[in-house]
């Protein structure tokens, strides 16, 4: 929104959100082989977006492509989110009540079947 001149508001901050989620997620920065510039152009013009590691939780992966939806209005609240967030949580502690826990994102990146 900022680069294209259009009025900041809080669908700008789940895109940033998601982003930020991704990074925690792969431990890695998105776009690194890019200048800033290219970066903002490939995002707003051409819908580039990172990739989501196919380990990551089926659910996590919805929520990242939802938050970083081209059109803003698809883009999820941030009550959804925290929703979304709390549902994967819970079953994650469900599904590894007996094994030992090395932390919520560990476990969003083990493949899930």
């Amino acid at each position: 929104k900022v680069i294209e001149h259009k009025p900041y508001d809080q669908k700008a901050d789940v895109f940033s959100f998601g982003i930020a989620l991704w990074e925690l997620l792969t431990g890695e920065l998105p776009y690194s082989c890019l200048t800033p510039l290219q970066a903002a152009v490939g995002v707003v013009q051409k819908g580039l977006r990172p990739t989501i590691p196919k380990t990551t939780h089926p659910r996590l992966s919805e929520l990242l492509q939802r938050c970083w939806q081209q059109d803003p209005t698809l883009r999820p609240d941030f009550s959804e989110i925290i929703e979304i967030l709390q549902h994967i949580a819970k079953e994650i502690n469900n599904d590894h009540k007996d094994k030992s826990s090395h932390g919520f994102l560990s476990a969003l990146r083990r493949v899930h079947h």
